[in-house]
């Protein structure tokens, strides 16, 4: 196979200030493929020995939960509405009948001492023996909450819609290190409510946000707290991309969202090869569409034909060249076309629109690749293989 001419990810990160560092290899020699990297406040994610970290403003976050290689996380701009989330003695959590909070009894997830003890919440309804929240928030949230095993093997979270009454939960077996348990329903000015415990358990970082998947942690102390939203754009430029043939491959996890693209282009929607993800919110849901453009005129289109699955990891392949283009999704052939030309004047690529303005990717890049030569289906196949 030949040596990729753009490399990210893949247990080799670099990172700075406003800066996500891809390579490009020739021989020994390696020559930095700088990104520009924004997000406009601070954000968190877990490091490679598992511990919750903050990040200052404008530092990529490479995320290790779940991956020992670290993937570049790319989040939307969320806020936690709830205020103190890891006071749960504070006055605004109500502790119902015989459940009782005592804090700062154990290490929480980010290694300091601030997680609380949640005891006697046995009730598993909004007016039980609970640790209670009431909530003027009329949208589709996802709640989540770090908890732990303090002799508890049970331990559920609820959402109830204050306007039906419907009630959504979801249950836990805690054990002895921290997990992260969340739940989407529709609110409605109704309350969430913690539960269903056979003994004591340590909970730390409670977070509701509008969405229907949950974000990495924002901590919150007398007032909400807002996330903004993480841009990876502009990487490469005019000498590094082969415009008569070439090869783009990303490994990623994409969060279920509307619709969010990734791309390879001169800058402008002329000359483009773009892959647009449609999440369940869009009108043709759950489909992935290939689009290339040489000179203004639409060479390559996949349409709404080929089907996706968000929030899993996903191997994809783009192969281009004249009047031969192929893509591979997790070893296997999804589309071809014989008829086309290849783009002209290749010189950036984005994990959003052609020009950065818009569908920033949702998700984890846990590995992009550029080849400057079209490869072939055996390799692929080879490529994208899970």
């Amino acid at each position: 196979m030949a040596n990729p001419i753009l490399n990210l990810g893949n247990n080799e990160w670099a990172t700075k200030s406003e800066s996500l560092l891809g390579y490009s290899k020739s021989g020994s020699n390696f020559k930095p493929v700088p990104f520009t990297h924004s997000r406009a406040s601070i954000g968190t994610t877990i490091d490679r020995n598992g511990v919750l970290q903050t990040e200052s403003e404008n530092i990529p976050r490479i995320d290790f939960k779940d991956n020992i290689k670290g993937a570049l996380l790319l989040e939307p701009q969320r806020t936690n509405k709830l205020i103190y989330s890891e006071d749960f003695a504070n006055a605004v959590w109500s502790k119902q009948g015989t459940s009782s909070v005592t804090s700062n009894t154990t290490t929480a997830p980010d290694g300091s001492l601030t997680a609380n003890t949640l005891s006697g919440a046995t009730g598993t309804g909004v007016s039980g023996d609970v640790l209670r929240r009431n909530v003027t928030v009329s949208v589709r949230v996802t709640l989540s909450i770090y908890v732990k095993s303090l002799g508890g093997t049970n331990f559920t979270i609820y959402i109830r819609n204050g306007a039906n009454g419907q009630v959504q939960s979801q249950s836990i077996t805690p054990n002895n290190t921290w997990q992260k348990v969340s739940l989407t329903h529709d609110l409605n000015n109704g309350q969430i409510f913690f539960g269903n415990t056979n003994g004591d358990v340590a909970i730390w970082g409670a977070q509701l946000e509008e969405g229907s998947y949950p974000t990495s942690y924002i901590q919150t102390g007398a007032s909400t707290v807002t996330r903004l939203k993480d841009e990876c754009t502009n990487g490469g430029n005019a000498d590094l991309f082969n415009d008569s043939e070439g090869t783009l491959f990303v490994d990623l996890e994409n969060f279920d969202t509307t619709a969010t693209e990734l791309t390879l282009s001169s800058g402008s929607s002329s000359n483009r090869i773009t892959f647009l993800f449609y999440g369940s919110a869009f009108s043709n849901p759950n489909k992935l569409r290939f689009y290339l453009a040489s000179a203004g005129s639409a060479q390559v289109d996949s349409l709404y034909n080929i089907s996706y699955t968000f929030n899993q990891q996903n191997k994809i392949a783009f192969k281009y060249k004249q009047n031969d283009f192929k893509i591979y999704i997790n070893g296997t052939q999804v589309f071809s076309d014989t008829s086309g030309n290849t783009p002209i004047g290749l010189s950036r690529f984005d994990f959003a629109s052609f020009n950065a303005t818009s569908g920033f990717i949702e998700g984890k890049i846990n590995q992009t690749l550029v080849f400057n030569e079209a490869l072939s289906d055996s390799e692929l196949q080879t490529l994208t293989t899970l």
